[in-house]
């Protein structure tokens, strides 16, 4: 049974537990652990199978039974790990992925455990490493460490209890944090409960960066498993973290985080695309400036002239934008260091997890430079991004590093006395920036790995705590929906923003302008009756909001609700009589009504009353040759020729040629049309084709439209 037919049937049962058929579940079950000769699976399938033969029996007797939902819930449970050993059993041999390419490495030594390795580093650990060998080993070990804690699956109670004495021993810290890693990379392959409590207790270590690593793994593995009911034990654990002051803080401050990176490559692309480049251009035309000038810019300060060139030049706004997205938590380094990941120590997926730290073989060279200090305290930058600038520098030749290293050394003393000067160094401010750290780090490595592919990504855009049940008690104070809800509309995430306004009208009840959010957000998503009616309850609660009536008339006519649109409109008119929008916007839904008159009122109001606007010229003269005045229309297109037409009028004054029977002037205007269309004749001629019901009302007979293109096109020539 190959790969695909597997997962084909790992799929089709669990349909069935989820769908609660568990009889073709046991049945299934059997088969796929016959196939699979798991003859010890194949007992525990029928003991369990036996076990829920006993509890339909007593419920067909009539008992009463009150813990029946929590046995049934947990035969569902055992059936969801049965499934998962047989699937991971099957896979085992021939899959190419590196979680099973490690796996088969393990089960050839055969007498590695978890328990033991994690004795064996703990005791080799006591020992510093002196010498880049001495590094190199312990670096190896390391990799063992995580790699066993990734693989080994489920965890087993000693299993489980060698990794709480890891996260509580004198191993350094990063150690700690290479274990969480290893941790919650397991539980993204397969669910398991002792996993899970892990992470909740590590949560509660002392050191904030396990801390911190902890929680953001327990929440992507909720949210990885969040159509899974929860076992008993993970929920009251759960329960208890709600009696932890600092655990609301923290998951609201994780939640943004990762709700945030679904912008990343929005934004690595407008920094790529547009901030960056222009930053580097008006920089270098303003450094030759500087040159030309003889002045040091480093008196820039001093010098207000020199201040106000660099407002001129633009290259102030594009400084204050760059200093506005990563303040806001934007990922400004991504792009930057994504070229950065192909040096080979980002092959083990184990460095990905390591925190940033000067205890490594790669920088055994550098331990006493005061750079390897600055590096480690640099804010704004992950740890992986750190590894990528040191391995870079690493690459320089001596006389390039040592200039480097120079200059850079004499800013360790001002970061230094920084941090020394920081109110929050251990408490609130540290752990946010931790938790935005981690962040940075996984993104980078489900984006980045040589074997992304192979991992469930948590930032395929699908991430929302909000959709998970087993945190539902968690989002009910009005303030963190609103919050979150307002990351998601910024983003332009608006599935899920709406999902939260409309969670937050729920509970905190309605208001004029979360309706309007979850108008805008149905609209974004082409839900055009349902954006109506959330703006019609804005409306409703705000007589004199005039931004949802104009989105309201503007659903009408996508819904063609013409007569709504109109009244609408007609409403919007009396709030903002002499606004040319709001007219504009009439005349085109009394155009659409065939009502020439009202719209010609309307467009020749903005003529009247914005004599310096444009964008009513062209329905207007559209207008007039609808309603048979082509004197008009010929005078009004003259003004528009004037202002600059492009191609779709050259056709609009074709068909007034034509309806006023001046064929060689049709001719010439639609030859002027393709001109505009830079050659392309088939646009133009299905934009003529398009307008056949309009020519028809301008009296024109369409049944000569293949003669009228056929002449056009001969006269090309």
């Amino acid at each position: 049974m190959n790969k695909k037919e597997i997962l084909q049937i790992s799929n089709s049962i669990k349909q069935q537990l989820n769908g609660g058929m568990l009889y073709d579940a046991f049945m299934a079950l059997r088969q796929l652990s016959e196939q699979a000769m798991a003859y010890e699976i194949t007992d525990r399938i029928k003991q369990c199978e036996q076990t829920y033969a006993y509890m339909l029996r007593y419920m067909s007797q009539g008992s009463d039974d009150p813990s029946r939902q929590t046995v049934y819930s947990g035969i569902v449970q055992q059936l969801r790990q049965f499934l998962d050993l047989l699937v991971r059993r099957m896979l085992t041999p021939e899959t190419p992925t590196l979680y099973y390419n490690v796996l088969r490495t393990l089960n050839l030594r055969g007498e590695d455990s978890v328990a033991r390795e994690v004795e064996s580093y703990i005791a080799i650990d006591e020992v510093p490493a002196r010498s880049r060998d001495e590094l190199r080993e312990r670096e190896r070990l390391q990799r063992r460490l995580f790699d066993i804690i990734w693989v080994q699956f489920p965890l087993t109670v000693a299993d489980e209890a060698a990794v709480r004495l890891l996260l509580v021993s004198d191993v350094p810290s990063e150690v700690k944090c290479l274990a969480v890693g290893a941790v919650t990379m397991g539980l993204l392959e397969f669910y398991d409960s002792r996993r899970l409590a892990l992470l909740v207790d590590a949560y509660q270590n002392t050191d904030p960066q396990v801390s911190v690593r902890a929680l953001v793994g327990l929440l992507i593995g909720l949210f990885r498993y969040r159509n899974r009911r929860l076992d008993d034990g993970t929920l009251t654990r759960l329960d208890m973290l709600r009696d932890n002051t600092q655990w609301s803080r923290d998951l609201t401050a994780a939640f943004g985080e990762l709700a945030r990176t679904r912008d990343t490559e929005r934004l690595t692309r407008q920094l790529t695309d547009e901030v960056l480049p222009d930053l580097m251009k008006r920089g270098r035309d303003l450094a030759d400036r500087f040159r030309n000038s003889g002045m040091n810019p480093e008196d820039i300060a001093e010098n207000p002239e020199w201040e106000a060139l660099l407002d001129q030049s633009g290259l102030s706004d594009k400084i204050r934008r760059f200093s506005e997205i990563q303040e806001s938590g934007g990922d400004v380094y991504m792009a930057t260091f994504s070229q950065l990941k192909q040096f080979p120590f980002f092959n083990e997926i184990s460095n990905w997890f390591m925190p940033f730290t000067t205890r490594r073989s790669e920088f055994a060279d550098l331990a006493d430079s005061p750079v390897v200090e600055l590096m480690g305290r640099a804010p704004y930058m992950c740890d992986s991004d750190k590894y990528s600038m040191m391995l870079s520098l690493g690459m320089m030749p001596q006389s390039q590093r040592d200039a480097v290293f120079g200059q850079l050394g004499r800013q360790v003393d001002q970061v230094r006395e920084a941090m020394e000067h920081s109110t929050d160094t251990t408490g609130t401010a540290n752990r946010l920036s931790l938790i935005n750290s981690y962040v940075l780090d996984l993104y980078r490595f489900f984006k980045l790995f040589r074997r992304k592919g192979e991992f469930f990504n948590p930032f395929d855009g699908t991430f929302n705590l909000i959709r998970v049940d087993a945190l539902a008690s968690d989002f009910t104070d009005p303030e963190v929906l609103r919050a979150m809800a307002e990351v998601y509309f910024k983003i332009g995430a608006w599935s899920d923003a709406l999902y939260i306004f409309e969670k937050l009208t729920a509970i905190d009840g309605p208001r004029a302008d979360v309706y309007q959010k979850c108008g805008y957000c149905c609209e974004r998503r082409g839900m055009w009756a349902e954006a109506f009616d959330h703006y019609s309850h804005a409306s409703t609660m705000d007589a004199k909001d005039v931004w949802s009536l104009r989105r309201m008339a503007g659903m009408q006519r996508k819904l063609g609700d013409t007569a709504g649109a109109i009244a609408t409109f007609s409403e919007l008119e009396r709030l903002l009589p002499d606004d040319a929008s709001v007219a504009l916007q009439a005349g085109y839904a009394y155009l659409a009504a065939d009502d020439y008159r009202e719209a010609l009122n309307r467009f020749f109001k903005i003529d009247f009353l914005h004599e310096d606007r444009r964008e009513h010229l062209a329905p207007m003269a559209w207008t007039q040759m609808l309603s048979g005045d082509f004197s008009g229309a010929r005078a009004t297109y003259k003004r528009i020729l004037l202002s600059g037409a492009d191609m779709h009028d050259y056709v609009n004054m074709g068909h007034l040629e034509w309806a006023d029977h001046n064929i060689a002037d049709a001719i010439n205007y639609y030859l002027l049309a393709i001109e505009q269309a830079k050659g392309d004749v088939k646009k133009v001629v299905d934009d003529i084709r398009a307008d056949s019901q309009a020519l028809e009302k301008m009296g024109v007979d369409t049944g000569e439209m293949p003669l009228m293109i056929d002449a056009l096109l001969y006269s090309r020539f």
